[in-house]
């Protein structure tokens, strides 16, 4: 998740993108870890770091 937090910041990759490059075939299911991890969703912490 760290390392999916770093593409968020950094590049403007979609987040199905991310979430492939990360090794999950459901983006739904990479959302979902990553709101457990950051308190929000992906779309939420890149505007909100950017």
């Amino acid at each position: 998740m760290e390392q999916a937090a770093v593409l968020q910041r950094e590049t403007r990759e979609k987040i199905y993108g991310i979430s492939e490059k990360q090794g999950y075939q459901k983006p739904s299911y990479f959302i979902q870890l990553f709101k457990k991890t950051f308190g929000m969703v992906p779309q939420e912490y890149r505007n909100r770091t950017q």
